[in-house]
């Protein structure tokens, strides 16, 4: 264990250690995370940043993809061993910070304040004439939806959840004429949330989307629209929603603080929708006068 300890603080403290982080993020976003990983690691470790067979080993791992493998591999020596171990760990983490803070400066440079004004007069104009307000979205999107739906609630805007697939099958009727469903897609082009979104149409409801690409299908059905695209996702397959959640998120965000600001919701009125926890207690500086 202390053999573990002084290996990976000294990983950690090493020029190698943050070479190879910051290798890792340029590798991933320039889509060299695999077919040029190993050419460049076994240029560092030339250069004498690291050696022996456990960075070796992981060296290999990781430029083919099995760097998972890492802790099951032998190795001679036992300190190399465990930094090729936690090699993939520092790497991995940098990658996805690295990757997650160059898609958070694009998304602050594309978020639409006239978009959001536009999503939140629809919405307020459909509450006025006693519409409601719903969020659906397929897979990742579905939990982004029940988040906002109690996001939404809590902060002034009443919300339901609205199930991507149940929708088709019988839900829908919780839909009345007039309402308002936010649809979530990052492609736009989802099967099941086309069935979905069509039936919500039908039903006499507006659609606002948001979407991670332009000109989709849902971009174009929508009545209004909010773009919340990436485009690395943040893992090696550049496949698993990741960094397309957190825009869906932080753009739903925006919304509902812009439809709190038209609602002026009271620090009163926000306790009585979340009485539980820290949050349902009125600060010092908001207790009415005495």
């Amino acid at each position: 264990r202390k053999a573990q300890i002084r290996a990976l603080r000294w990983f950690q403290r090493s020029v190698a250690g943050q070479g190879l982080a910051r290798l890792g993020v340029d590798l991933h976003l320039s889509g060299r995370y695999h077919a040029r990983g190993h050419v460049e690691m076994e240029r560092m470790r030339r250069a004498g940043h690291g050696d022996g067979d456990g960075v070796r080993a992981h060296h290999r791992l990781f430029a083919e993809g099995r760097h998972n493998e890492g802790l099951g591999v032998r190795h001679g020596d036992a300190e190399q061993a465990l930094i090729g171990c936690h090699l993939c760990i520092i790497t991995g983490n940098a990658v996805v910070v690295g990757v997650a803070d160059a898609e958070f400066r694009q998304i602050e440079r594309q978020v639409d304040p006239q978009a959001l004004r536009t999503a939140a007069q629809m919405i307020c104009h459909s509450q006025e004439q006693g519409g409601r307000l719903h969020v659906t979205g397929i897979g990742k999107p579905a939990h982004v939806a029940t988040y906002i739906a109690s996001l939404l609630s809590s902060t002034g805007t009443p919300a339901y959840f609205l199930h991507g697939t149940e929708a088709v099958h019988g839900s829908c009727g919780q839909l009345i004429a007039g309402d308002v469903v936010i649809c979530i897609s990052n492609s736009g082009e989802t099967a099941e949330l086309k069935a979905t979104a069509t039936a919500i149409r039908n039903n006499g409801c507006k659609i606002l989307a948001v979407t991670g690409k332009r000109g989709s299908w849902l971009d174009q059905f929508a009545d209004a629209s909010l773009y919340a695209g990436t485009d690395q996702e943040g893992g090696p397959l550049n496949r698993a929603p990741r960094t397309s959640i957190l825009a869906e998120m932080i753009v739903l965000q925006a919304l509902s603080v812009v439809l709190q600001e038209q609602r002026a919701l009271t620090p009163m009125e926000y306790v009585l929708r979340h009485p539980g926890g820290t949050l349902g207690v009125l600060r010092k500086e908001e207790e009415p006068a005495k």
